[in-house]
């Protein structure tokens, strides 16, 4: 058996015994997760706003100072463009397109959830449920394009505006339900359809235009969807709602490119 001693001897022969490779270094995945973590290091995956996030928190690195411009340009022919691009290099106009559509996207949700909290119709529920995961899909993909310095103002009328958009149709009934969806979503079908004409499919913003895109589609099997699931005609006080809605939308968007 060990003795206390004879264990202190060896453990100070190992201490000064040469470590093979092995030893020397943990390559496993935790352990280098856990190595940049104590670091210092700047993450090496973020979206735009979190890189300007970051280093307003811990400032910019001496060593990193000269690859910022570098790194920049890189992520740039990724999927999504740094927020220097954006704000630099990008058309006003499109970041306005882009806050309208981050403003839209908002206030598209604020309508499900105002439906889910009015309607008991087991229907118009899940048509409510299954919409609302699509329009926070739609939501985060437009955050991961538009920094929160280039998003409107306005979120707080937009998004209680949105609710009021959905709660009174689920109050009313399903096919105001129906009806006021088909007609938010004719109007966006056509905004979508506005900004996909002015990007070209094989222009430097591509990337940006599938994702529009795919928005729109989504956007316009939503509004299939809801004029299936009714064929009543409508009185003069819904077809008033359904203007009022359209008309809405129209000056949402307005207001959202502004500001």
């Amino acid at each position: 058996m060990e003795t206390r001693q004879q264990r202190l001897i060896r453990e100070i022969l190992e201490a000064d015994a040469p470590k093979t490779k092995t030893q020397e270094q943990d390559h496993s995945l935790r352990q280098q997760a856990w190595d940049r973590a104590l670091s210092g290091e700047p993450p090496r995956t973020m979206t735009p706003w979190e890189w300007q996030d970051w280093y307003a928190v811990q400032g910019v690195p001496i060593h990193t100072e000269t690859q910022t411009e570098t790194h920049t340009e890189t992520h740039t022919e990724t999927h999504t463009e740094t927020l220097a691009p954006v704000t630099q290099h990008w058309p006003s106009w499109l970041i306005a397109d882009l806050r309208s559509d981050h403003a839209g996207e908002t206030g598209a949700v604020m309508i499900y959830r105002g439906l889910l909290a009015t309607s008991r119709d087991k229907q118009v529920r899940d048509f409510a449920h299954r919409h609302l995961a699509t329009e926070q899909k739609h939501l985060g993909m437009v955050e991961d394009w538009l920094p929160k310095a280039h998003r409107t103002r306005l979120l707080p009328l937009w998004r209680l505006l949105g609710w009021l958009t959905g709660a009174i149709p689920g109050l009313v009934g399903p096919r105001w339900v129906y009806q006021t969806i088909a007609a938010v979503e004719t109007f966006v079908d056509e905004h979508y359809q506005a900004q996909l004409d002015k990007l070209d499919p094989a222009g430097p913003h591509s990337a940006l235009r599938e994702v529009l895109a795919s928005c729109q589609a989504d956007e316009v099997a939503h509004r299939d969807e809801a004029r299936a699931a009714t064929t009543e005609r409508r009185g003069w006080v819904l077809r008033g709602w359904c203007m009022l809605v359209a008309k809405g939308s129209a000056l949402a968007v307005t207001a959202a490119r502004a500001a």
